[in-house]
Formats: structure tokens, C-alpha cells, sequence
């Protein structure tokens, strides 16, 4: 239905003539229809839009209002806030005035999408509490949605659940599936532009409602910032959690005394179910100071999907007032508490009594299948995976996964399972039913025969029984298990209509390659699967899975436009996963904090699922740092061994908790890691090369990285680009890094994969410290250059983060910069000459900064803040903007203003928002030494760690991060970290240039005296 757009309220309005004046001056642009509701600021009409054939939510502000703010400042800030383009924000579609006159007063108004949906006070008025699941995850976009706008300089200030749309973008009516959260009503919002000429600094209307106002915001204090928001969301999340506002009172003077005197509530009073770990979000967000609160809305998402999402089974704690240490204190109770609980489980897990076993939990074991050739095989292990989907749990029994299950039972293709092994997998699964059967297969025909019994021995067993063709086996499936839970008191969804036998036979097998980590094969089997069945959702998750372990960026497209397409065939789990493999934020990109969140949500839908947890750590390994996840790695083994415990022979976790353990120098677990990983009859696919080799380094086995480097010719690319990229990355092995690289020019035939191989040559030579060889390649590269700027910019680049070629940096400026004093081209911002000159205009104002021309950084600052960038590949609008912010931070610094730190908060939060250009890293090496020049040294840390994890890709700078990662250490007094920083930074510049090498011996230096201290 249509809801309350923009929530307002219904109170009387005595406004009878403004539909008479607007439709009168506003026609034939919108033609008004009818009140959709009103409220203390506005009213809201339905009109019809002719020009584009299409409803309208028309809003016209109060004529008091109106009068306020006048018609210039209202538009000036309308159109900041038609700016902002983000999945959840409600975005102004036009704006304009009616001016006074003699029939009436000032009438400001503008528009915006019609949302088909209910607000949320709507909902927590007919609902109350809300399920944790939703409220974190309304929470997670309406974060990600002020991340954006304050990035660009707007503040809320009247963030309430009125102003919050749950909407089902995108076509997605299934009612079954949760709605996503919009945040309206920007339209009166403060341009929060610190420096700028076009500031707005006059005193403040009274915006917000006193439930949700932060206490700075109730005390008038006209220069509020992101962390009021954040003040607001918490009192929204509160309320989610909870059904009532954190504070409440009758008259709003009542409201704001408590919000200044009282102690911070705790969630936990009203609803003990909330986890200790959310209430502590929660708590951090309504703290009295602004310094106490998250200092930006990307760091309230990294914490939400850092969170628990249990709950610990704790007494629920009393009101306190929350200090800003705090926080970090229950995070590490709540980490104690989940380590303990883990070893607890693994204790377990050998023996569990019978009062232990889940007596709706069902341990599907392989079928035994009789036939007269081996063309059915598959099936024996393919019905586990058909009855694992019919079992979901959503009408009461479920299958154990069955990589669990088929894990527990050490099971290898064709091996015959016996009536006593399958009882103790089923037991070690915590199963209280095991089932088993058989096929055989006759004629043209099949029948299935099972018998479903309790594991412990008591009670008696059901057996049935199902007879057909082969192409009838999703049919038969279905009657099968619907006698066996019948003879249960269960009952089942039906699997008939699941797809064509013919889709399911290949569904079934890519299942089996997949869980062997043969991923090329399952995503071959998967793409048939959807060849005969585009609808087949179940293939298209899976494709998913499996393609984004061989980067086979063909099939991801299309199994995501199909999964998005067919999705409402899944179950509840299955959109949950679909969900976060798409992004939260689908069709429209997502930053990897919202995948964070997303893949935290599909652990608490799916915790059974080891995939899920596996996903989760993968992406806090790799792209943590990147993010500002605290102790990223470490977090993401807790993870990987959780997917361990589910399904123990899957390969992928059991690989990245290795890698992670290798990452932190942790070796007291990898031997034993190493020979399970060994023992895996597959290992990890296109990557095993690469992992053995790197096993072999870790522990001094010189005749195993002999043997695999003299057979590297033979290596998979995958291993290679590995060996070549992450192993610079660790720092591991650096002597074989030139073979890898070079092996992978000699298989780069022709094009753009030649540059890039030598672009990596180029990139490590800057690592070793080599300035003149980087210099010539990139020299040699010139000529095939994909602009002719690049090459010069390359050099500025080198000059400015990796210590290359000065001479050559500054020559490369001199003839950018008299190329710009040119008359500039008439360009749009759509065309790639406005990116180039956009990059071009960043790398000269950071050129500038080096050799301290203020006037010449003041200069390309402006020339940023005038362009505009469409388009998200190449240097994108964002690039530009956290470039021009850095600037602007630098002149902030130099002058001794003291808005230098909340530009960088801006820069870095667009930064984390989005995907800044992966080849241009040196946006967090600036930020770090303007944050240290502050006195900032915990942001300079965190800017300065902020690189990629163990990855296939190309480390740029890295050398110059660990250089600065190691002062900023020892600055902090963390000695041990300064030390692994030192040693991975000696290791890449052992060997440097001679102008270099003075460098290097004072850093030898230092780390000797820091060990010997």
C-alpha cells in the first residue's frame, strides 16, 4: 500500500488555499491530486508528474517555516541535498518557491519518489519490538546512508523513525521478504561546508524532535556534526530493540532534562535478548559527549558487523553511564566469552550424550545406488544435497548440512557408508535422526527406499518407499520424505517443482565438485544447470559461490542477475545468503563494510551454513585493514575455524586460517594446519602451487620451495600471480618473487596483460628500493600508455609515495602543469578527459604540497572543487573529492585552522564508502602524515595500516607503509608491532639502490636496538 510518505502526522492544517495556489502555479508541470498527509513543518501532496508519467510525493513546507528560511537559503540547500544519490536515501527529484504576494505567503516545496511502503513509526506503532535481524540490519543502511551524506557536507539533524521509509525497492514485493530503509526529509538539512565560501552560518530553525535530538542539538549549538546524527540513529535502534525511546517524558523540556542528567539506559532493562555487544553499540551511541559516541557512520557499521550476534547468557547488567573505554571492554569480554564458548563446543565434539542431540536434526546419509552403469552414481551423494534443500527447518526437522555431515563421515565418492559409522557421524553432528536409503535403478525407472530412525536407538523406526521414472526424481524425492516425517508428525514444502531432472542432475554433481574445491568443474556443472532452467535459484546461488573462487566475472553476472531474478524461490536462508553474495545494496554497488554486515546477517539466518561464517572471514582477512576493522585477521579466524566445525572437510577455511596464521607470524599452528590442509585430496585448487610453496618458506623446508620453483613454469596462473603478489605482501620468500614475475611477463602474449605484467615489475622494483629500474620501465611503457598523461602521472605518483625518481617527478609536473595553463577543452563529466583532468589536477595540488607552494596547492584545490566526475571506473568522482579534501586539509594544517581534522573525517569517510581506485593508494599514506602533523597518532595508525591482506594483486608502496607503519608504532609505544614492520621492510629493501642504502642501514639500526631492548 501506500504509506506515509515522509511520515507526517495527521494534525489539522488550516492551510485551505495552498493546493489552489500550487496547482494554479504549478500547472502543467505536476498536477496535484490529493493530501497524502501533514505534520508540525509540512504537508505532503500525491501529484502526477506528466512530463516523465509518474507519482509524485510533493512536499510544500509551512509558511512560517517558509518565511524562516527564506526562498535563497531553501533552494541553496535543496539543491545540496538533490545531491545526494545513495540506495537509502529518499532522493529530491525538483525543487522551487511560490513567491508572496497578494494571495497568499512564501510557499517553498519540492518532490520526491512516490514509495510504495510503510514508515517505520508505522511499524513499530503496529508492531513494537522488532526482530534483532531487521533492526540491525535498518541500522547497517541507515548508517551507510549518513555515512554518504555526511561525506558530502550534509547533517540530518531530524532523524526519527517518521522520516525512515521501509521500502521493497525494485520490483521485490514478495511480502515474505524484509523491506529496505530509506531516509526522507533532507530537503531542510545544513550544508556543513567547513571553510567553504558557501557556508551556511546563520542561527538555526528549531529542527528535531526532542525523543531523538542529541543533547547538543537541545542545547542549541548551531555547529552540530555526523555524530548527532549518529546520536539519533542510536535513539532510533534503541527503540527498534526495545519499543519505546531511551528517554520519554511528557512534555519535550522533560524529554531533554533526562537525555542531559540521567545515565545512559541499557537495552538489555527492557528486552534481555538483546546481545551484550549490540546494547554496547547501542550505549556508545547515546553517550552524553559527542568524543564518547562512533566518530563516523562507517565505524558504527564495522562495529555492528563485528558484533555478536547472540546473545550470552548474562543477568541484564544495570544502568550505567558509559565512559569512551567502555566499548572496547565489553568487545573483549564478548570475544572472551565466544573463545571459551568455542573450545568448549570442540571439547564436545567427539562425544555428546544423547539429552545433547538435536532430535529435529536429521543426518542424511549417502544413498547406496544399484544400477547397471555408473551413470548414476552422483546421486548417492546427490540426494543429501536435494533433501538438505526440502529439509530446510522451515517446518519443523532439518537436514545437517551436508558438507558437515559427509565431512563427520570422511566421506569419498562411491564409498559405502555402514548402519554403525553413519550413527556416530550423526551423533558427532548432534543429529537425533539419521536416515538412509538406497537407489536402484530398473528399466527405464527408479525406486528409492528409506528408513528414518532416532539415533539414539529408541523408538521405532519409519520406512518408506517411492517408485517412478527418472525424470520424476524431484517428485519422488517429495513423496519419500513426506512418509517418513509423516510417521514423525513432520511435515515438508514440496520439491517437485524444485526444475527439470535434467537441471537438477547437473545442480547435483557441480554440488559435489564444489565441495572438493573443484571449482571450475561446479561452476561449469551450475552454468548448465541454468542453461536448462533459467528460474533454477538454488544453481544461481551456488554459481555465485563458486565463480568467486576462479573470478570468472561472466558467470557472476549472470548468476546474479538470475539469483536477483528468481530469488522469491528460495528459502528464508537462501535469501539471506543471496543477499549478502549480491550486496545489500543490489542492483547498485555496496561498500565492503555493507558486505561485512551483510555477510554477519547471513551467520545469524544461516548459522548452520559453514559457507557463511567461511565468507565472513574471508572478507575480514583480506579487505579488514582496508576498512578500519580492528584486529581484522585475528577476527577472521574465529570465523574460519567455526566453518571448520561444521563442515571439517572444507577446504577454503581450513586454507584461509593458514594464510592467516602465516599473515601474523603465527607458526605454532601451522604444522598441524598444514598437514590437514595436505591431507585434503584436492588442496586449494589453481592456488595450491602457491600455498605449498608458501608453507615450505614458513618452515625452512628448502627441499620442497626447490622442487616447486624449478617446476614454476607448470604453475597455474592463479599461483603465479600469487607468488608474484602476495608474497611481496608478506614479505615471505622474496627471493623467488622476480622468478614469479617474470614468469608472468613470459605468459603475457600481447596487450594490455603485457603492461600489467611489467607494471608489477615496475611496482616491485619501487618495493626493493630501486627508483631508476622503476623509472626505465615505466619509460618503456610510455608508448602503449592508455592516455598520454599516465606515464607522467605514474612518476609524480612514484615520487610522492614510493621514493622514485624526484627529477623525473618534477619534470612530469612542469609538463602537466604547462599543459594546463592551455586554454581547457570544453569537456562534460561524463567523458574520460574530465577524469584525466580531474587526476591530473590532484596529482599536481599533492606535487605542490611536497614542495611546499601553498598558492599552487590553494589553485588545484579549486580547480577539483569546480569539476565533476561521472561514471565509477578510472579516477571517479569520489577519487576527486577525497583528493580536493586532502588539499584542503593540507592548506587547514599549514594555517593553522582548526577544521583541518574534519576534513579529514570527511576524506575518510568517502573513502571507506566507496571503492577508492585500488592504483592509487597513496590516499591513506597522505592521510597519515596529515593526521600525525596533527597530533591525530591513533588515525595515523589506522590510515597507515589500511592495505590489503594475502591477495593475488599487485602491492604497490608497500615498503613506504611499512616504513611509516613503523614510526607511527614506535610513536605509540607498540614495540612489538614497530618490530614486524621493520623486519617485512628490511626484507623488501635488502637490496636497494645506492642512494637508498643509507636509509636501509639506519632502519637495520633501529630494529636492533628495538630487539636487543
Amino acid at each position: 500500500m501506500r504509506g506515509s510518505i515522509l511520515g507526517e502526522t495527521n494534525r489539522p492544517l488550516p492551510l485551505p488555499d495552498i493546493p489552489a495556489r500550487l496547482s494554479a502555479r504549478l500547472a502543467p508541470r505536476y498536477r496535484l491530486e490529493r493530501e497524502l498527509g501533514h505534520g508540525g513543518m509540512a504537508v505532503v501532496y500525491l501529484a502526477h508528474d506528466p512530463r516523465h508519467d509518474r507519482p509524485v510525493a510533493l512536499k510544500v513546507l509551512r509558511p512560517e517555516l517558509a518565511a524562516s528560511l527564506g526562498g535563497d537559503r531553501f533552494l541553496r540547500e535543496i539543491h545540496i541535498a538533490a545531491r545526494l544519490q545513495h540506495p537509502h536515501i529518499l532522493p529530491v527529484l525538483d525543487s522551487g518557491e511560490v513567491p508572496a504576494g497578494a494571495d497568499g505567503p512564501l510557499l517553498l516545496w519540492y518532490t520526491m519518489p512516490l514509495v510504495e511502503g510503510e514508515s517505520l513509526r508505522d511499524r513499530l506503532r503496529r508492531q513494537g519490538q522488532q526482530p534483532l535481524s531487521d533492526a540491525l540490519r535498518w541500522t547497517v543502511e541507515l548508517a551507510d546512508a549518513l555515512a554518504y551524506a555526511h561525506a558530502h557536507g550534509i547533517v540530518h539533524r531530524d532523524l526519527k523513525p517518521e522520516n525512515v521509509l521501509l521500502s521493497r525497492r525494485g520490483g521485490d514485493d514478495d511480502p515474505a521478504a524484509p523491506p529496505h530503509a530509506l531516509l526522507a526529509d533532507f530537503g531542510v538539512a545544513r550544508a556543513l561546508n567547513a571553510g567553504g565560501t558557501d557556508r551556511i552560518t546563520e542561527p538555526g530553525l528549531a529542527l528535531g524532535t526532542p525523543a531523538y535530538m542529541s543533547p547538543e542539538q537541545a542545547m542549541g549549538d548551531a555547529a552540530l556534526d555526523a555524530r548527532s546524527d549518529l546520536y539519533s540513529l542510536g535513539c532510533v535502534l534503541y527503540e527498534l530493540l526495545t519499543g519505546e525511546p531511551p528517554y520519554t517524558g511528557p512534555t519535550a523540556q522533560a524529554i531533554i532534562a533526562k537525555s542531559l542528567n540521567d545515565p545512559v539506559p541499557s537495552a538489555r532493562r527492557l528486552r534481555d535478548t538483546v546481545p551484550p555487544a549490540v546494547d554496547a553499540v547501542v550505549q556508545r551511541l547515546l553517550a552524553r559527549s559527542p568524543a564518547d559516541r562512533f566518530a563516523s557512520a562507517n565505524e558504527l557499521v564495522s562495529a555492528l558487523a563485528a558484533a555478536p550476534s547472540t546473545t550470552a547468557a548474562a543477568a541484564p547488567p544495570a544502568t550505567v553511564r558509559v565512559s569512551s573505554r567502555r566499548p572496547a571492554l565489553l568487545a573483549g569480554l564478548a570475544l572472551l566469552v565466544l573463545a571459551i564458548g568455542a573450545v568448549a563446543v570442540l571439547a564436545r565434539r567427539g562425544h555428546r550424550s544423547d539429552a545433547a542431540l538435536d532430535p529435529t536434526a536429521i543426518a542424511v546419509l549417502p544413498f547406496r545406488v544399484t544400477a547397471p552403469d555408473r551413470s548414476l552414481d552422483y546421486l548417492g551423494e546427490g540426494i543429501v544435497d536435494l533433501l538438505a534443500v526440502k529439509l530446510d527447518g522451515a517446518a519443523g526437522p532439518h537436514a545437517v548440512p551436508p558438507r558437515q555431515l559427509l565431512g563427520a563421515l570422511g566421506y569419498r565418492p562411491g564409498m559405502a557408508v555402514s548402519a554403525e559409522a553413519g550413527e556416530v557421524a550423526a551423533r558427532r553432528a548432534g543429529a537425533g535422526l539419521v536416515l538412509d536409503g538406497s537407489l536402484v535403478r530398473s528399466g527405464a525407472g527408479v525406486e528409492l527406499s528409506a528408513t528414518l530412525r532416532p539415533t539414539a536407538g529408541s523408538g521405532a523406526p519409519v520406512r518408506a518407499s517411492a517408485a517412478g521414472s527418472l525424470d520424476s526424481l524431484p517428485v519422488l524425492v517429495d513423496r519419500l520424505a513426506a512418509q517418513l516425517l509423516a510417521g514423525q508428525g513432520g511435515a515438508t514444502a514440496v520439491l517437485g517443482q524444485l526444475s527439470s531432472s535434467r537441471a537438477i542432475a547437473e545442480y547435483l554433481q557441480g554440488k559435489v565438485a564444489q565441495r572438493r574445491g573443484k571449482y571450475r568443474e561446479a561452476v561449469g556443472h551450475f552454468g548448465a544447470a541454468l542453461d536448462l532452467d533459467s528460474t533454477f535459484a538454488l544453481a544461481a546461488l551456488d554459481a555465485l559461490a563458486a565463480s568467486g573462487r576462479t573470478d570468472d566475472r561472466a558467470t557472476i553476472e549472470r548468476a546474479r542477475r538470475l539469483g536477483w531474478a528468481s530469488r522469491r524461490k528460495l528459502t528464508p536462508k537462501g535469501q539471506a545468503l543471496l543477499r549478502a553474495w549480491l550486496g545489500p545494496n543490489y542492483p547498485a554497488p555496496s561498500s565492503m563494510l555493507l558486505e561485512l554486515s551483510a555477510w554477519a546477517a547471513a551467520t545469524a539466518a544461516a548459522p548452520d551454513v559453514g559457507e557463511a561464517w567461511f565468507e565472513l572471514g574471508d572478507r575480514q582477512l583480506h579487505f579488514g585493514a582496508l576498512n578500519d576493522v580492528p584486529q581484522a585477521a585475528q577476527r577472521s579466524e574465529g570465523n574460519f575455524r567455526r566453518a571448520l566445525e561444521l563442515e571439517p572437510n572444507y577446504v577454503m577455511p581450513l586454507e584461509h586460517l593458514l594464510q592467516a596464521k602465516l599473515h601474523l607470524d603465527d607458526t605454532v599452528e601451522v604444522r598441524d594446519l598444514a598437514r590437514r590442509w595436505t591431507a585434503q585430496d584436492t588442496a586449494s585448487g589453481d592456488r595450491a602451487d602457491y600455498i605449498r610453496w608458501r608453507l615450505a618458506v614458513a618452515l625452512g623446508d628448502s627441499a620442497t620451495v626447490r622442487s616447486q620453483r624449478a617446476r614454476l613454469d607448470r604453475w597455474p596462473d592463479e599461483s603465479v600471480d600469487w607468488l608474484a603478489g602476495a608474497a611481496q605482501s608478506e614479505a615471505a620468500g622474496l627471493g623467488d618473487v622476480a622468478l614469479g614475475l617474470a614468469e608472468r611477463r613470459r605468459r603475457a602474449v600481447d596487450g594490455p596483460p603485457v603492461r600489467d605484467a611489467q607494471l608489477w615489475l615496475h611496482d616491485w622494483a619501487l618495493n626493493a628500493g630501486r627508483p631508476a629500474a622503476a623509472l626505465a620501465l615505466l619509460d618503456s611503457l610510455a608508448p602503449g600508455a592508455p592516455y598520454p598523461q599516465w606515464s607522467r602521472l605514474r612518476k609524480i605518483d612514484d615520487a610522492l609515495f614510493g621514493e622514485g625518481d624526484t627529477a623525473a617527478a618534477a619534470a612530469a609536473a612542469r609538463s602537466l602543469a604547462a599543459e594546463s595553463l592551455a586554454p581547457a577543452p570544453r569537456i562534460s563529466g561524463s567523458s574520460p578527459a574530465a577524469a584525466t583532468r580531474a587526476e591530473t589536477a590532484c596529482r599536481l595540488g599533492l606535487w605542490a604540497a611536497r614542495t611546499g607552494d601553498g598558492s599552487g596547492v590553494q589553485r588545484r584545490w579549486r580547480e577539483l572543487r569546480s569539476l565533476r566526475v561521472a561514471g565509477l571506473d578510472g579516477f571517479n568522482d569520489d577519487d576527486r573529492t577525497v583528493c580536493a579534501d586532502l588539499l584542503e586539509a593540507w592548506l587547514a594544517v599549514r594555517q593553522g585552522r582548526p577544521e583541518a581534522r574534519a576534513l579529514l573525517d570527511r576524506a575518510d569517510s568517502i573513502y571507506l564508502h566507496s571503492d577508492i581506485l585500488q592504483d592509487w593508494r597513496g590516499t591513506n599514506l597522505v592521510t597519515a602524515r596529515l593526521r600525525e602533523a596533527l597530533g591525530d597518532s591513533a588515525g595515523a595508525r589506522r590510515a597507515a595500516a589500511r592495505l590489503p591482506v594475502e591477495l593475488p594483486v599487485s602491492p604497490l608502496y608497500q615498503s613506504s607503509y611499512l616504513q611509516a607503519q613503523a614510526g607511527l608504532d614506535l610513536s605509540a609505544g607498540d614495540t612489538a608491532a614497530a618490530v614486524r614492520s621493520l623486519r617485512r621492510y628490511l626484507a623488501l629493501r635488502a637490496d636497494p639502490e645506492a642512494g637508498l642504502r643509507a636509509q636501509r642501514d639506519s632502519a637495520r639500526a633501529r630494529l636492533a636496538e628495538l630487539v636487543g631492548r
